[in-house]
């Protein structure tokens, strides 16, 4: 049975809080220049975090008007950011992780992406907060 728009709305947030918080602790590590091999390993936990987040959002019946954009998330959007966090990770430095955001397609593609947003807003929930 398909969700209603509020049980996917109730859902995504379950689903996805977790990887929002992890990407407001590597924004936390940048800012406080924590020792990279925190980032390091907050940015593969945001990694760990959405493989698993992707497999709870396959598994559920999402609102047809809905389910276009999960699927796209699943598709581009998720693995975008995941490659992009793990070259973020493995590049060593912050330095490094910097240029590797500004000049990777998986990187710059992630953070174009509105597909979150357009989910969130279909679903009546606030826009995400930026870190």
């Amino acid at each position: 049975m398909k969700l209603t728009r509020k049980q996917a709305a109730a859902a995504y947030v379950r689903i996805i809080d977790p990887s929002n918080r992890t990407i407001g602790a590597i924004s936390q590590d940048i800012a406080d220049v924590a020792p990279f091999s925190q980032y390091r390993a907050d940015s593969l936990a945001y990694v760990k975090g959405t493989r698993l987040a992707d497999r709870k959002i396959r598994a559920l019946r999402w609102p047809a008007q809905v389910e276009p954009y999960i699927t796209a998330m699943l598709l581009t959007y998720d693995p975008a950011s995941i490659r992009c966090a793990q070259a973020e990770a493995a590049a060593g430095s912050y330095a490094a992780a910097t240029a590797v955001a500004g000049t990777r397609e998986d990187c710059i593609a992630a953070a174009d992406s509105t597909i979150a947003g357009t989910i969130r807003s279909m679903l009546g929930l606030p826009a995400r907060a930026s870190s």
